[in-house]
């Protein structure tokens, strides 16, 4: 996860990981994974600028990078 985040993100993202042990079992572990804000927005992985939508990441419509690189169009 933090290679992929480091390796294909621009800018780069920080990822940080906490694992914490489930029923004082090795075998079985519950992973928190927290990715900081970034200051420098637009992020653009594979060519494309994400926003996002509720929880997840899209891809940015045309209008949605005009906005964001020039503000508002109205």
């Amino acid at each position: 996860i933090g290679n992929i985040a480091r390796d294909s993100c621009e800018p780069s993202v920080i990822v940080s990981f906490k694992s914490f042990e489930i029923d004082d079992s090795r075998e079985n572990c519950l992973l928190a994974v927290r990715i900081n804000e970034l200051e420098r927005k637009p992020c653009m992985s594979q060519g494309k600028i994400f926003i996002r939508d509720n929880a997840t990441a899209v891809p940015a419509n045309p209008d949605q990078v005009r906005r964001l690189l020039f503000g508002s169009l109205e």
